[in-house]
């Protein structure tokens, strides 16, 4: 995966922009994160069958990046559009935009 989508959260401090943001798993754990603020956030097990196609060693790679970084809640809208998946405003550092 290169981007973590909506339904997985964004990074709290960039909010929809996710340039910088990132999805990396270490072994059956998925994690979205932000390279730019250094946060990540876990999405969750097993969600993804990717995980199955990567070596210890992408895994350790992974957690080495992760290494550092803070862990957060990640940001979510939760206006009425947003459940039926066609929103584009998006929740940053607690507020709708």
């Amino acid at each position: 995966m290169e981007h973590v989508e909506a339904y997985f959260g964004y990074c709290p401090e960039c909010g929809d922009d996710n340039e910088h943001q990132d999805c990396l798993n270490v072994r059956a754990s998925h994690f979205g994160c932000c390279h730019l603020h250094r946060l990540y956030w876990l999405i969750g097990l097993n969600l993804f069958s990717a995980w199955k196609d990567e070596d210890e060693s992408i895994w350790k790679a992974n957690a080495e990046r992760l290494e550092g970084y803070v862990e957060t809640k990640p940001a979510y809208c939760e206006c009425e559009s947003c459940k039926a998946e066609n929103c584009e405003r998006w929740r940053r550092k607690g507020e709708l935009i």
